[in-house]
């Protein structure tokens, strides 16, 4: 993401893909100097650069250089001032992709960028996770029936408020449900031992996975739809005693929440199609389902 940051006060602003500034209330950046107009400039993306259109009647300085009624490419540690003689400056600290974010409420310089997934507030202790649907909508798992996160809401996280801002880029996508629909899911047990391997086969690509701990929970799922596909879903203390039936291994529905969000971050991470199966595990309150319509439960796999 795009970060400009005022050389005075130390206050950061993250730029929107389109990104006004001037001295009326509508503009993102307001800045309340006579020497600024009512709508005096407008950062904006273009899908590989970012930009600095003047549209004023006084003109910008962009590296003490004075630009009137046109636009320049930005680079990183360039310096810019809205109007000739307002005071305060601005340098460009990052010009990354837009991307959606987090940011705390009392401390608004503290934001966390929303690139694919993210586990809140590690992966050794979760207790949130953030991803992208195939749909590219941005949801909250808080370890219940994950929700959808609208643009300005806040969420209270362990000691912090966190704002919500929606700032992805539009994109030209394939088909992503066809794409995700057609996919096959083949989960497969390793031989003298309770591990699972996971692969995702999509057209000619396969996504590997590897064995994973959260894959018996993959695995689990898998079964109860297998056996009751008009009713997959399974409540989360049924598989808590189906999986540690003597409680030597501590599984508990907290240890089962961690598993869920780690495979959510392994899944997002991989390319080119993994987002598309970040909700493979669906939830809703006590219950969980697999959440795909092509499942294979294949033979064991020696190690």
């Amino acid at each position: 993401m795009a970060i400009i940051l005022n050389t005075e006060s130390e206050e950061q602003i993250v730029l929107f893909k389109h990104h006004t500034v001037g001295r009326e209330r509508h503009n993102r950046l307001v800045l309340d100097e006579n020497d600024v107009s009512r709508s005096h400039a407008a950062f904006y993306w273009d899908s590989q650069h970012w930009h600095l259109k003047d549209q004023s009647r006084n003109g910008t300085l962009v590296n003490g250089k004075y630009v009137k009624d046109k636009s320049v490419q930005l680079a990183v540690d360039d310096t810019l001032q809205f109007g000739q003689y307002a005071g305060a400056q601005w340098k460009v600290t990052s010009l990354e992709p837009p991307t959606s974010y987090l940011q705390a409420i009392e401390t608004p310089n503290l934001i966390i960028q929303l690139a694919t997934e993210l586990i809140y507030p590690d992966e050794e202790n979760p207790i949130a996770s953030f991803y992208q649907t195939p749909d590219r909508q941005w949801m909250g798992d808080f370890g219940e029936e994950p929700h959808v996160l609208r643009h300005e809401e806040t969420y209270s996280l362990a000691d912090k408020t966190w704002r919500f801002v929606e700032n992805d880029p539009m994109q030209v996508t394939e088909n992503n449900s066809k794409i995700r629909d057609d996919a096959q899911v083949v989960l497969r047990p390793i031989a003298k031992s309770d591990q699972w391997s996971l692969t995702i086969i999509i057209r000619n690509i396969t996504l590997d996975l590897q064995i994973r701990a959260h894959h018996r929970i993959l695995a689990l799922l898998a079964e109860r739809l297998v056996a009751k596909p008009e009713d997959p879903w399974m409540a989360v203390d049924d598989m808590v005693e189906t999986l540690d039936p003597d409680g030597f291994l501590e599984w508990d529905e907290y240890y089962i929440n961690t598993q869920v969000h780690r495979f959510r971050k392994q899944v997002m991470n991989l390319t080119p199609y993994g987002f598309l199966f970040s909700d493979l595990i669906d939830r809703k309150k006590g219950y969980m389902r697999m959440n795909h319509p092509n499942v294979e439960l294949a033979g064991e796999e020696e190690t």
